[in-house]
């Protein structure tokens, strides 16, 4: 691995600890406290913002030109989100379904544990496809196509994530209390944002008649 790519992964990493950081602070703000389950909703906010970041700035950069110069880091920043995912579900699995916690909070999460099992499944598939020379015996095109599915990971996680918080969202809305809305929330717009961008960026290029292939640098990709 040359410098460039140590800079690359330790920049990334940088970056989801500040998201860490700032969403951890976020919650304290809100809740005068930091425990071990606020502490994994802290991992789950920057799993996601990480992720959809690998994903958003394909429509930024061809819309607004923010993020062409940072197209090289999007596998770096999605694998990183991936990786904080992981840890996330582990201490979730361990908090709800390890104690007598998930007696109260069996059928909402049960229920958004599909969801979530199909993301990482997606999730996994590209980090395969995108390492170990997978991408040259794919083939450029086919390659691109196989990570635009990751698309369909991001629906999953809007889906988990408002199974969750659903509730707790109707709550904000009805009392604006506590004074900031909850962090899911933030979650859930960005991600709903990322999806709308890419379907804005597929309309505007079906109409050009040029397929995305040609003028993308493909999702994940270090280059």
């Amino acid at each position: 691995m040359n410098f460039l790519k140590y800079k690359l992964w330790i920049e990334s990493a940088l970056l989801a600890l500040l998201i860490f950081m700032g969403s951890l602070a976020y919650l304290f703000v809100q809740n005068e406290s930091v425990n071990v389950i606020l502490m994994n909703r802290s991992l789950a906010f920057t799993a996601i913002i990480m992720i959809d970041l690998s994903f958003i700035v394909s429509g930024t950069s061809y819309f607004w030109g923010i993020g062409k110069t940072k197209m090289s880091y999007r596998k770096m920043v999605g694998v990183i989100g991936f990786v904080i995912s992981l840890v996330h579900a582990s201490i979730a699995s361990n908090i709800f379904f390890g104690s007598y916690v998930w007696i109260t909070y069996t059928f909402k999460y049960v229920y958004s544990l599909l969801p979530a099992l199909l993301a990482i499944l997606i999730m996994t598939m590209m980090v395969v496809i995108s390492n170990w020379g997978i991408p040259n015996l794919l083939g450029g095109v086919l390659w691109r196509r196989l990570l635009r599915v990751g698309y369909v990971a991001i629906f999953f996680i809007i889906i988990h994530a408002t199974i969750l918080s659903y509730s707790e969202w109707i709550y904000w809305f009805t009392k604006f209390s506590p004074i900031f809305p909850p962090l899911s929330l933030i979650a859930f717009l960005f991600s709903v944002f990322t999806i709308i961008l890419r379907i804005a960026l597929f309309i505007v290029l079906k109409r050009k008649s040029v397929q995305p292939s040609q003028i993308e640098v493909p999702l994940n990709s270090s280059k």
